[in-house]
């Protein structure tokens, strides 16, 4: 086994994705996750708008919190 293999033994598996917008985006249906990802790439649309919207549904998900995963600040894969 050479390093790398040993390295990558040691590393911790990873979530698919770490920030509650990611969790919520996998857990929809196909539909509802295509149409945030089209919300989140519209700079039109606040994170705050969003946010509302989603409390309407029941998810609930702070503004700050979709803003940081619309930036690529959190720890979803790229």
């Amino acid at each position: 086994m050479g390093l790398k293999d040993e390295v990558m033994a040691q590393e911790p598996a990873r979530r698919a994705c770490t920030c509650a917008t990611g969790r919520t985006i996998a857990g929809m249906s196909e539909q509802d996750a295509a149409d945030m990802r089209e919300v989140l790439a519209d700079p039109g649309i606040t994170a705050a708008a969003i946010s509302r919207a989603l409390a309407a549904r029941g998810t609930h998900i702070a503004g700050p919190n979709l803003a940081r995963h619309r930036k690529g600040h959190c720890g979803c894969p790229r």
